[in-house]
């Protein structure tokens, strides 16, 4: 049985390319009908058309490339004050290059590379432009606290022909927590029969249903990533990245296939488990729907809220959270994919904390060990966009 399913993007999404990632030595900002981008530079068209030109410049092409102050982002103070000057002025990268060495050298060599020497182009969500006048002339301003001078290390997205999509497998993972989700009960398990309970579901029960459900990658790409600043909020040291993602309002086709013949396969492999589109649904929609009823509990909480998360609007993440519920519905269920999961999504956790009083939940953390002693509750951290505070990876899904 094959059914064409419809994925939109809620949030900016997030699917990582197998862990990779590119420094300031591989990327320069240009504006394009006026508007600036991120431009990703192909490093080996670049150096054949260096060498060709100019030996000089490729040896300071070849610099560049060696310089270790560019593989580091520049954090934000808590207070989102000034950056510290000196340091902006230490990472260099091929932004300097091009305009510094390049442009005064050849300005026609400085336009093909950052046109025909390039791989694709980001759209800067990061430190979005505006202008404003000043002395009766007009300048382009940044929100305070952020820059395209933070930017070190940015993380790739999952691409094909340099177009971002979402592969079928980042679906089929995310279902897969749903789908598991629903098939445990722990309420009657102690602390000790947890974890043996929920391997035994994932090696037995689901790793049998998910045989036969199948998800095609997405049919159609966007034509370019969108790049934001995440900040890991709740940790003792913010870390600060910058990703790709495929931004908020995109639309993408892709099929689901239920691959189970009566005929040939032994139906106790499902044990009573429904696999249509309507069935796996209804299991994603209660899935998301609990997720985010934790999400809202933790802002409610408001004293372990302000304490872990002292810079961000609780009141502003809460209506986030609250309007995606009403988004989230057993035909058109929210699921959340990629990076920015968090805890609650990826692993069991979330049925163990509904399972238990807060007394039995302590417990268990201490007998597995997760965290720290902490007075406020577990997982602490979330990954948020900075200023927006909002979550990365949450689509809905409909049937086309």
């Amino acid at each position: 049985m094959m059914v064409r399913l419809q994925l939109e993007t809620i949030s900016p999404v997030y699917i990582g390319n197998t862990g990779n990632e590119y420094s300031r030595s591989e990327f320069a900002f240009a504006k394009f009908s006026g508007k600036k981008k991120l431009v990703r530079l192909n490093l080996d068209l670049v150096a054949k058309e260096l060498y060709q030109r100019d030996e000089k410049l490729f040896k300071e092409f070849l610099k560049v490339l060696s310089d270790t102050k560019s593989f580091k982002n520049i954090k934000t103070k808590k207070d989102n004050s000034q950056f510290n000057k000196n340091e902006r002025i230490a990472i260099k990268g091929m932004q300097k290059f091009l305009y510094d060495t390049i442009r005064p050298y050849d300005k026609d060599l400085f336009k093909k590379i950052l046109s025909s020497c390039s791989s694709y182009k980001v759209s800067l969500q990061y430190a979005p432009e505006s202008i404003k006048e000043k002395n009766g002339k007009k300048v382009s301003v940044t929100r305070k606290g952020e820059s395209t001078a933070d930017i070190g290390l940015i993380k790739e997205n999952l691409k094909t022909n340099n177009e971002p999509y979402i592969s079928g497998s980042s679906i089929k993972g995310a279902v897969r927590n749903a789908l598991l989700y629903s098939r445990l009960n722990l309420s009657s398990k102690s602390n000790r029969d947890v974890a043996r309970e929920i391997n035994n579901k994932n090696n037995r029960d689901i790793k049998n249903i998910m045989t036969y459900v199948q998800f095609s990658d997405t049919f159609n790409t966007i034509e370019e990533p969108s790049l934001y600043g995440v900040e890991s909020i709740g940790t003792k040291r913010n870390t600060f990245s910058f990703f790709e993602t495929i931004d908020r309002g995109n639309v993408f086709e892709f099929e689901y296939r239920n691959t189970f013949n009566s005929k040939v396969h032994n139906p106790r492999m499902l044990n009573n488990f429904d696999l249509s589109v309507e069935s796996i649904f209804k299991h994603i929609y209660e899935f998301s729907n609990d997720i985010l009823d934790e999400e809202i509990r933790f802002i409610e909480d408001t004293v372990n809220f302000d304490y872990v998360y002292s810079d961000v609007d609780s009141g502003k993440l809460y209506k986030y959270f609250d309007d995606l519920k009403d988004k989230n519905t057993e035909e058109s269920p929210l699921l959340r994919l990629g990076q920015g999961s968090g805890a609650l999504g990826v692993s069991q956790l979330l049925e163990v904390k509904n399972s238990r009083s807060p007394t039995e939940f302590t417990t268990f953390r201490k007998f597995n060990r997760l965290g720290h002693k902490n007075h406020y509750d577990f997982p602490k951290t979330r990954k948020l966009i900075v200023n927006s505070f909002e979550p990365l990876g949450w689509v809905k899904l409909s049937k086309i």
